[in-house]
Parts: structure tokens; C-alpha cells; sequence
């Protein structure tokens, strides 16, 4: 089943990157994959559909990075 962050595009809210970024994560674990693995495949995913970086997107933290 495609992740809801497949449908990011560069004018793609924050909010919408957020809550795609939520549902996607968990329907990821629920598929049985570790949270860890979840979370760099989501944030893969983002920084591809998106053209941004972890940094422009406030989410450097999800790697051990600063706020």
C-alpha cells in the first residue's frame, strides 16, 4: 500500500507534510517494519517529493540533530 507522503509535492504545506509524515510512520510500523527504518523511509521520501532538506523542514531532530 503507497504511503501518504507519496503525494508530497514542493508546494506542499507544512501542515500537510506533518500529518503525511504521521500517518505514513505508523502505517509503515503497522506494516511491520521497525520505527527507526519507518522514520528514514518517510523522511526519504519527503526530502524527494518535496526538494527540501531535513533542515528546511524542521525535522533534523528526527536524526539526533538540533531543533
Amino acid at each position: 500500500m503507497p504511503l501518504s507522503v507519496e503525494s508530497l509535492t514542493p508546494d506542499s504545506s507544512p501542515e500537510d507534510i506533518k500529518a503525511k509524515r504521521s500517518e505514513s510512520i505508523a502505517q509503515c510500523i503497522r506494516e511491520g517494519r521497525e520505527p527507526d527504518q519507518c522514520k528514514a523511509i518517510v523522511y526519504n521520501y519527503i526530502r524527494d517529493k518535496t526538494k527540501k532538506s531535513n533542515m528546511n523542514l524542521g525535522l533534523s531532530e528526527a536524526f539526533g540533530g538540533k531543533k
